[in-house]
């Protein structure tokens, strides 16, 4: 949904805490050096986030852009010390396509969910979720996982394998008392 932006002005007269004004002077947001420049950007940002909560493409652009300084001082931190973390990088994108899922799945919906779109809802997190176990598990296949602490997937996959191995047997329960 794009609004029609006017070019008319109007004055509007704001009251902030003390709190509020410094926290607004001392806020850096690109092009936007005046109070009330700032102002118009934060209710841009504001519009932005509700219209993507019905736009999956927008809503996963939004968490990217959210999430953007983080992982760009993580890489340079990275880049300074040679290391890289592939559970990391695929944990980063992961989660803002998960969320960004997550919230027009349910965003897009004007009334009360029904079963079968509850049941979407829940498939699509499901797929997302094991996407995810499956990635993990990967780094786990060669001795020294593409970690910042290659030691870091075998230290901790013990559990998993273990969960895993009462799952498959369990299923293999089931099926021997279904012959």
């Amino acid at each position: 949904m794009e609004h029609k932006i006017s070019t008319k002005s109007i004055t509007m007269s704001v009251r902030l805490s003390e709190a509020e004004a410094d926290f607004l002077s001392e806020l850096k947001i690109p092009d936007a050096k005046t109070p009330s420049d700032k102002l118009r950007s934060i209710i841009q940002q504001y519009r932005l986030i509700h219209e993507s909560e019905k736009d999956y493409s927008q809503s996963l652009s939004l968490l990217k852009n959210l999430g953007e300084a983080s992982l760009i001082k993580l890489l340079e931190s990275e880049r300074k010390n040679n290391l890289s973390s592939d559970l990391i990088s695929k944990y980063s994108s992961w989660a803002a396509e998960s969320y960004a899922y997550f919230i027009t799945a349910i965003g897009s919906q004007e009334t009360e969910f029904k079963k079968e779109t509850l049941t979407e809802i829940e498939e699509g997190l499901a797929q997302r979720v094991f996407k995810l176990i499956e990635w993990t598990l990967r780094m786990g296949v060669t001795e020294k996982a593409p970690c910042y602490n290659p030691n870091l997937i075998s230290q901790n996959i013990n559990t998993v394998l273990e969960l895993t191995e009462i799952i498959k047997n369990k299923q293999q329960s089931i099926e021997e008392k279904e012959k």
